[in-house]
């Protein structure tokens, strides 16, 4: 009998399979097969089926999270974060879409489709009093392509102070640093003028290693060591408060979320954070609407 059949007439082996599939995606060493693994293998394939239509159509959209100088209290940027509201399932979660984005080879679209809105806010708020506001965006182990490379490097010409706005935040520096390909065109990118972040600093060894390899501007600090499982650990804020500053980089708290935090965080000397306590993300206007606030004197 061939495998197929079996595998259709056996509840066990599509079972196992299933299970199997999950535990893939998830990245779990063990996964027992029950009915809510078979719910979540649904919601990632009506995910993965929605996810072409709602990137053509611009339903995935960006919010903006903003980044405060922790010593001034000045907003000097914030970090640009993909949302989508599905019409008729509604809010679908990031990390969610994100994930089935890789696994099903739309990462790059939707990576394009998130670097041209934060374009082309950086470009409307160009002779306005939001300007100086710096966007970071974020840059996938999966998505340093070449066409990213190749849009960056263009838009150059006809927006020359864009490097100086727009930071590549790179997220899982794990898998970067086992690719030289990704290495190169990240100093590419590096060369043209923009600024390239570390994320999630302090997870792992690689985001070390990157340091060394890459000419990294700024290291973003884990949300565990700020306001997570690990936050009482000062030493390790306090190592990378000074290493940034010897190296001359910028270091960033991400997940402040109370006045404790900003406190603690303060102490140690971190230049800049972000976090609940300031503000979530917010939509355009909404942002616009917080700095307004915040500052008290910007008008459009």
């Amino acid at each position: 009998m061939p495998k197929s059949s079996i595998e259709i007439e056996n509840p066990s082996v599509r079972k196992a399979t299933k299970a199997l599939q999950h535990a893939k995606e998830t990245r779990t060493p063990f996964v027992w097969y029950d009915a809510s693994i078979l719910a979540q293998l649904q919601w990632a394939a009506l995910i993965e089926q929605a996810l072409p239509d709602a990137i053509s159509k611009g339903q995935i959209t960006v919010a903006y999270q903003p980044q405060v100088e922790l010593k001034t209290g000045r907003i000097v940027g914030a970090e640009a974060l993909a949302r989508w509201r599905h019409p008729e399932i509604g809010q679908v979660p990031p990390n969610e879409f994100i994930r089935i984005a890789e696994r099903s080879d739309q990462i790059l679209w939707l990576s394009h489709s998130i670097l041209d809105q934060v374009i082309a806010q950086l470009i409307a708020w160009r002779d306005t009093p939001f300007a100086d506001i710096s966007l970071s965006y974020n840059l996938s182990a999966h998505s340093v392509d070449p066409s990213i490379v190749a849009k960056l490097r263009d838009l150059i010409e006809p927006y020359p102070w864009l490097p100086d706005r727009l930071k590549i935040e790179l997220t899982e520096s794990a898998d970067i640093m086992s690719h030289t390909g990704e290495l190169d065109r990240l100093e590419d990118i590096a060369d043209l003028g923009y600024c390239l972040s570390i994320d999630d600093f302090g997870t792992g060894y690689a985001s070390f290693e990157a340091i060394w390899h890459l000419p990294i501007q700024e290291v973003k600090i884990d949300r565990m060591y700020v306001s997570g499982k690990a936050k009482d650990s000062t030493s390790f804020l306090r190592a990378v408060s000074r290493f940034a500053s010897e190296q001359q980089l910028t270091s960033l708290a991400e997940g402040i979320e109370t006045e404790e935090d900003l406190i603690r965080i303060l102490a140690e000397g971190v230049d800049i954070g972000q976090g609940y306590y300031y503000a979530p993300a917010l939509e355009t206007n909404a942002f616009e609407a917080w700095v307004r606030e915040k500052t008290g004197h910007l008008e459009t």
